[in-house]
C-alpha cells in the first residue's frame, strides 16, 4: 500500500530526531589478555567521543580476556557481535569478600559521541556472574568520573550471582533497588533498560523477551541527578571475575532495535507510532471534506 505524502510528512515531523549508538562488544582487541585501559583495548568500540579511551585514572583490574558471552535464548535477543579479532569479553578481576559494595570494585570508563539529554534511550548489555568462593557483581554505570575506579557513588544498572538485578542512584554504597530471582549465576545473562530523559526515569529488564517486552523488573525508577543534566560516560565495572560483554547504547530512531536485534518496536513506541498514523489519517480525511 502507498503511503500519501502529507501522512508520510506528518510520521517523520513525530518522529525522534537524529541520534546515535554505541557499541562495544571488545572483539576488536588484538591481543588478551589486556587491561581494557591500556592500549591496544583503550580505544575499542565505535560511538564514542573522538580521541577518548576507556579509562579509570589508575592501573585497574578491568582486563579483555577471550570467548564472548550471549544472551539466554528464550530473549529472542539478535544482534551477533563482530568477528574482529575476537570473540572477546571484559573480566572484572578485583577479589572481595563483600562483592555488592561500591568500595569493592573497579570500573573503566569511556565518553561518549555525544551528550544525551532528551528523548528516549535504550542501552543493553551481557553478563556471566560466577559464584565462586564470595559471589559476584557486573554493572554499567552513567557519568562515573574518570577519576573514580569503583562503583560508588555514581548511577548504575546491574546483576549479582545473588540473583539479584540491580539498580542504584548512588552506586553500591549508597541506597539500592534490587529484585531477586531473575538473574541465573554461572550462566549469561542479558540486561536491557530504557531511559526516558524528558521524565527523567529509567525502566530495567532482566532477560526479558525482547519480541513480546513485558512489564519492566524495575519500572519508573528515578534516573539520578548526576545523569539528568546530560548522559556523556559509560562505565563497566564489578568484582570477583565476572564478565560483561556487548555494551550496546542508542538514542537513535530505532534504539530498540539498535540494541536488541527485535524488529518488533517497544510498546511506547508502537503506541508513538499507531499515534501519528491516526492523527495522519485524521488530517487527511479533514483536508479531503
Amino acid at each position: 500500500m502507498k503511503i500519501p505524502t502529507t501522512l508520510l510528512t506528518i510520521l517523520v515531523s513525530t518522529s525522534t530526531g537524529f541520534g546515535f549508538t554505541t557499541v562495544a562488544d571488545f572483539n576488536s582487541v588484538p591481543s588478551v589478555p589486556t587491561t581494557l585501559n591500556t592500549a591496544p583495548a583503550n580505544t575499542t568500540g565505535t560511538g564514542f567521543a573522538g580521541g577518548s579511551v576507556w579509562n579509570s585514572g589508575s592501573t585497574t583490574l578491568v582486563d579483555v580476556v577471550s570467548d564472548d558471552l550471549s544472551a539466554p535464548a528464550g530473549t529472542n535477543y539478535n544482534r551477533p557481535q563482530s568477528t574482529g579479532s575476537g570473540p572477546r569479553k571484559v573480566e572484572l578481576e578485583l577479589s572481595t569478600a563483600t562483592p555488592f559494595t561500591g568500595t569493592n570494585s573497579r570500573a573503566v570508563g569511556r565518553d561518549l559521541e555525544a551528550t544525551v539529554d532528551s528523548g528516549i534511550a535504550w542501552i543493553s548489555f551481557l553478563i556471566n556472574n560466577p559464584t565462586g568462593a564470595n559471589g559476584s557483581l557486573a554493572a554499567v554505570s552513567f557519568n562515573n568520573s574518570s577519576t573514580n575506579i569503583s562503583l560508588g557513588n555514581t548511577m548504575l544498572v546491574g546483576g549479582g550471582s545473588d540473583g539479584n538485578l540491580y539498580y542504584s542512584g548512588n552506586g553500591m554504597g549508597g541506597a539500592v533497588t534490587s529484585v531477586s530471582s531473575v538473574i541465573t549465576a554461572d550462566s549469561d545473562n542479558l540486561i536491557l533498560a530504557r531511559l526516558d530523559f524528558d521524565s527523567n526515569v529509567i525502566d530495567i529488564w532482566a532477560n526479558p523477551d525482547v519480541d513480546a517486552l513485558g512489564a519492566a523488573d524495575i519500572a519508573g525508577a528515578a534516573i539520578a541527578s548526576t545523569v539528568t543534566p546530560g548522559l556523556t560516560r559509560l562505565t563497566v565495572g564489578g568484582n570477583n571475575n565476572a564478565f560483561i560483554d556487548n555494551l550496546l547504547f542508542s538514542n537513535d530512531s530505532d534504539a530498540y532495535f539498535q540494541v536488541t536485534g527485535s524488529t518488533i518496536p517497544e510498546p511506547s513506541t508502537m503506541a508513538f507510532l499507531l499515534g501519528g498514523i491516526v492523527l495522519g489519517l485524521a488530517t487527511l480525511r479533514h483536508r479531503r471534506r
